[in-house]
């Protein structure tokens, strides 16, 4: 479970850095380059590019919080039910 939870750090500092890349890296120093010149919406791909990482982090959290199943006799008897 602890080694779970430090994969979810990572993934969530992995997923940070590739957002933070879309919403703010340009290229080229010259005043008409990069993010300028091209005709993107880069607001909404970066709105896009952080809905996708959010999805992305709550199923890997979700996936590697999953409760242990190591009493399963409650879900098999009648008191546990």
């Amino acid at each position: 479970r602890d080694r779970a939870l430090a994969h979810i750090v990572a993934i969530r500092s992995f997923l940070f850095g590739i957002y933070q890349a879309h919403a703010t890296w340009d290229w080229g120093s010259a005043p008409v380059t990069g993010r300028q010149k091209s005709n993107v919406d880069w607001l909404a791909h970066s709105d896009s590019v952080l809905a996708e990482t959010i999805g992305i982090a709550d199923e890997i959290c979700r996936y590697l919080s999953l409760p242990q199943h190591g009493r399963a006799r409650h879900r098999v008897t009648s008191y546990g039910k």
